[in-house]
């Protein structure tokens, strides 16, 4: 599947397994793996509602086989399957296709909103996986500088958000465009980011006075220096 697809099934699947406590998850191929802190019966429900979910978001045509599964019995097999499924985009080549964007990795270091409930669960039940730990996966050189580059906002900003696109006038749209404004808005002018953004000069004004979210600025900004440092391969 394409980092697209990926992306948009991977923020659906989290946003599914809030309720039942969703811990981490990777979509591969045409496979969703899934680690929930829930009860036998609520992942079995939870696996019919995401894939029912997934089919309308994605479009499917085919449907899904059935749920495999498998309980996890105590610290020690929570942790071994947590590391396994972060695995799965190295095991598959994937993670230097499309920037993990199909699994919760981003949610769990806070480069994507979508997932954040997930970073609490896993500061409470594996609290021996440091935040660090997991940057490390990404296999960057975090202490070293990178400039601005504004042709990566677009792209960082919809990677931090699980969107296809920052246009139109939906609330997340809106929250997501805000955001990217307000990282772009000490780097660049109202007309470099209209022409950015592809709107009017006077749009771009209000843009940039507009309120936004901290934390998903914040995590535009780490996207925006994921992209940079893989770039430069550092």
């Amino acid at each position: 599947s394409t980092g697209a697809a990926r992306r948009a099934a991977v923020c659906v699947t989290i946003r599914q397994g809030r309720a039942r406590r969703l811990l981490a998850c990777a979509v591969v191929d045409t496979r969703v793996h899934v680690i929930s802190l829930c009860s036998r019966a609520e992942a079995g429900e939870f696996a019919g509602r995401a894939a029912t979910a997934l089919h309308r978001a994605l479009g499917l045509e085919v449907a899904f086989e059935p749920a495999r599964i498998k309980p996890i019995a105590d610290q020690w097999q929570l942790a071994n399957a947590f590391n396994q499924l972060m695995r799965q985009d190295e095991q598959h080549s994937l993670s230097t296709l499309d920037f993990h964007d199909g699994t919760n990795l981003p949610d769990l270091v806070g480069m994507r909103g979508n997932g954040a409930y997930s970073r609490q669960l896993l500061r409470e039940q594996l609290p021996r996986i440091s935040e660090r730990a997991l940057l490390d996966r990404l296999q960057v050189d975090w202490s070293q500088d990178v400039d601005f580059d504004p042709s990566l906002l677009i792209e960082a900003a919809l990677a931090a958000t699980g969107r296809s696109s920052l246009k139109g006038r939906q609330p997340g749209t809106l929250a997501a465009r805000r955001a990217a404004a307000a990282v772009a808005r000490p780097r660049m002018n109202a007309p470099a980011m209209a022409k950015l953004f592809g709107i009017d000069l006077r749009t771009a004004f209000r843009l940039r006075a507009a309120d936004h979210d901290q934390e998903l600025a914040s995590a535009i900004e780490l996207q925006m220096r994921w992209r940079a440092h893989r770039a430069r391969g550092v």
